[in-house]
């Protein structure tokens, strides 16, 4: 279920849930009915804004990648390899370093999760990357 779908369904929710609370002060059908729609127009509204946040968040990211990979800067271009040598080297090192017994040392549960959420966040992202910016390359030769 994607963004979108979730903005939807959270939004008819909380549509019925504010008619539910403001059921009883409405005298007749007619009177409920039309501010249901108010209601339901309101939540669409704020969804559709929603939307259209996450949507201009995600085409501002895109942007700062394509220009981070356009300058001259060594670093811009290479933060997200640098990124994934740094997740290598810093998982190899705690896993070295916990399995030796004679040290005192222990990875707490907390952190190792942090850790696996960075690394698959990291790759996934990288290879992504990399694989969309080679699909793109190829349609601009083609």
């Amino acid at each position: 279920m994607g963004i979108k779908d979730t903005l939807v369904a959270a939004a008819g929710n909380a549509a019925a849930q504010i008619m539910g609370g403001l059921d009883g002060l409405f005298t007749s059908d007619d009177e409920r009915l039309g501010h249901q729609a108010k209601i339901q127009a309101i939540m669409s509204d704020l969804t559709k804004a929603h939307l259209d946040a996450a949507a201009a968040q995600e085409n501002e990211r895109t942007n700062r990648h394509a220009s981070d990979m356009q300058s001259d800067s060594w670093l811009s271009k290479n933060i997200r390899p640098l990124a994934l040598v740094f997740l290598i080297l810093f998982y190899t090192i705690i896993a070295v370093t916990d399995s030796i017994g004679t040290l005192a040392f222990d990875v707490k549960p907390a952190y190792i999760s942090l850790l696996e959420t960075l690394m698959m966040t990291a790759f996934g992202f990288y290879f992504v990357m990399r694989g969309a910016e080679k699909i793109t390359k190829i349609a601009k030769n083609q």
